[in-house]
């Protein structure tokens, strides 16, 4: 499928702000109202994209996310993982992949203990599965987020009920119409807008935005990778990934090609997701650049293409990179 301009400026605009007004969007695409609803209505019925929201968890409590990667000794019943995994409030993403291991869960919890002990009952409740599980945490994100469809947070005094409920709904539909929420809340409109403008300044609601549930791309690639050591010239190296990141979308693109960029701790040092052609596509532009870029680190990766949604949504969408790269200077 050939998509336009309009296409990609209307995903781009999606991306920055999901409850953008018609008009608005008319006046950015240079068309009339009713040309930009069919125009959003093509690419939300293609992609199935999700509206949501983009959040800070550390402000709502979450001190860090926790991302495992699992590799199976034999393949557990898809519906079985579904049913565990749709009743685990712990787990916000599930996806199943295929190549170097086999499934990605992003759980978090904002009491540690209470983390620690979930993360253990998860391990035996697939031992019977499991060949491997390596766990590592996710303080923070270079590029990109990790969408979700539901909060719970149990310490009332980091955000109050009527707060949480505006957040759920908004994350299961950023364009919801203020006055659906406030009839859904039992507050009056005005009160639903001064809530949302408030999280807006707090920034708990760091953006309105967009997922994709199906990309044009043919292969997902999600990729560990760790230095087990690092050498001088380590920063250095990394300047060199981060310029091939921004870089890599210099052509205006329906969906950027780097999704998530992640630095991680514990079993492995750093997560992406990209979308790709084809694998030797992923392989050259990340697999084999990243080893190039790190041939004098002592470095290892794991790569595996995702293949199915088990639990939330992917983290799909078109944004400016080098607007919204979070820069770190490793020296």
């Amino acid at each position: 499928m050939l998509f336009s301009k309009r296409d990609k400026l209307t995903l781009r605009a999606l991306s920055e702000n999901s409850r953008i007004g018609l008009s608005t969007l008319a006046k950015q695409l240079n068309c009339s109202h009713v040309t930009a609803g069919k125009i959003i209505n093509k690419l939300k019925e293609t992609f199935d994209i999700r509206f949501t929201l983009e959040l800070d968890m550390l402000k709502l409590g979450f001190v860090q996310q926790h991302i495992l990667e699992v590799s199976f000794s034999k393949k557990p019943d898809i519906n079985w993982l579904k049913s565990i995994f749709k009743e685990d409030s712990k787990i916000n993403t599930a996806y199943l992949t295929e190549g170097q291991f086999d499934l990605i869960v992003i759980a978090e919890d904002n009491n540690p203990i209470n983390y620690l002990l979930w993360e253990f009952k998860f391990m035996q409740q697939l031992s019977d599965y499991s060949r491997e599980i390596r766990s590592s945490n996710m303080p923070y994100f270079i590029f990109g987020y990790m969408p979700r469809e539901n909060i719970s947070v149990k310490e009332l005094d980091i955000i109050d009920k009527k707060d949480l409920s505006i957040i759920n709904l908004l994350a299961k539909d950023s364009r919801m119409d203020y006055t659906e929420i406030a009839r859904r809340i039992g507050l009056g409109e005005s009160s639903i807008r001064y809530k949302v403008s408030s999280l807006v300044k707090k920034g708990i609601i760091k953006r309105f935005t967009i997922a994709v549930q199906n990309p044009p791309q043919q292969y997902i690639l999600a990729m560990f990778e760790n230095w087990l050591s690092f050498s001088k010239n380590f920063g250095e190296r990394a300047d060199m990934e981060r310029n091939h990141m921004l870089k890599i979308d210099e052509e205006f693109p329906l969906l950027n090609k780097f999704q998530v960029a992640a630095p991680l701790t514990g079993s492995f040092g750093n997560f992406i997701i990209g979308l790709f052609d084809s694998y030797e596509d992923a392989f050259d532009n990340v697999v084999k650049k990243h080893k190039e870029f790190y041939k004098t680190e002592n470095y290892i990766e794991k790569h595996a293409r995702i293949k199915t949604v088990i639990k939330g949504m992917l983290p799909i969408r078109n944004l400016d990179i080098k607007t919204h790269y979070n820069f770190v200077d490793w020296r």
